[in-house]
């Protein structure tokens, strides 16, 4: 091969590369841009790829461009290493952890493994999405230790199981077609906590997008409508790396317990490594994220994510 016919053949995926990496940025403007800011992961992976095939055929100017390549993608996952401001050791902390589970719905019926999920991380409160009638029915025979329950199976469905008492709990809709989300307040000791469980739209085109940036717009403000400590979690269907998620998180006044652990992704499961973080929970200043991990396979396309929080 001719070195200018060789420099054409691998030129191009280092240009596509750069592409698709820069649109991320411009995910306000585009469907597309969106999809490109999630797969952040992806890129990085495919920029070190470059790196190694780029020095093995000796273009050494365009391995140096690939290393840029890999420091624009990297430096947005790398982000989520740095460690959150508050530091734990200062407070005298009530512990409560939460297991967040996006089931799979009817597609999915291995609840054994689910439950196996929950029994090894032993959390306070589990959060289930994608939830089914059968999927209510199983793991409230199964989780007598949880006998505080809310649920709806609709739609995107949502349930909550608690060892806490859930105090003046309601099922949110939103839209017109009734996204379900639930809103409860947990007695934890003499404090109540305000949660708030999503499992938003999955954007698959424009119009889905617009109605899950209006359906978090709408979790913000009710994040910020009371005084209580406050955590929302559950399938945002959004990476760290969207505008979007900063704008929530602003807009909601909380922090992203993923900060100070790196990325932490929970989907698609059925890779042998899932490669977005969708599955999400957020605090409040009231809170100190202790201990975040994504869990063992459950039979469904995410893997659910385990957070123990010491309330201050």
């Amino acid at each position: 091969m001719k070195v200018s016919a060789k420099l054409i053949f691998v030129a191009i995926p280092v240009i596509g590369l750069l592409g698709i990496s820069v649109a991320g940025f411009f995910d306000r403007y585009s469907f597309i841009c969106q999809l490109c800011s999630h797969l952040r992961m992806i890129w990085l992976w495919l920029s070190l790829a470059l790196v190694l095939i780029l020095y093995m055929v000796r273009c050494k100017k365009l391995a140096l461009a690939c290393i840029g390549l890999c420091i624009i993608n990297y430096c947005q996952a790398f982000l989520l290493y740095f460690p959150a401001a508050d530091n734990p050791s200062k407070y005298n902390l009530r512990l409560i952890g939460l297991l967040e589970m996006n089931v799979w719905g009817g597609r999915n019926r291995d609840y054994g493994r689910a439950l196996k999920a929950i029994r090894e991380n032993d959390p306070d409160i589990v959060g289930v999405s994608e939830v089914t009638q059968g999927w209510i029915n199983a793991l409230r025979a199964a989780l007598p230790d949880y006998p505080y329950v809310i649920a709806d199976p609709h739609y995107g469905g949502v349930a909550l199981f608690s060892r806490f008492p859930l105090v003046d709990g309601q099922i949110k809709h939103f839209g017109k077609i009734m996204r379900p989300r639930i809103q409860t307040n947990v007695q934890v000791g003499d404090q109540e906590i305000t949660l708030i469980f999503m499992h938003t739209v999955t954007p698959v085109k424009n119009a889905g997008l617009s109605f899950r940036n209006r359906e978090l717009v709408q979790i913000a403000q009710d994040a910020r409508a009371g005084s209580n400590p406050v955590i929302v979690a559950g399938d945002m269907n959004c990476s760290p790396w969207s505008s979007y998620f900063s704008d929530f998180v602003g807009d909601a006044n909380l922090h992203d317990t993923e900060q100070g652990f790196g990325p932490q992704c929970s989907w698609n499961a059925w890779y042998p490594v899932p490669f977005i973080p969708i599955d999400h929970c957020f605090i409040s200043d009231h809170f100190v994220t202790l201990q975040r991990h994504v869990c063992s396979r459950t039979g469904s396309d995410h893997l659910p994510v385990y957070v123990q929080l010491g309330l201050k």
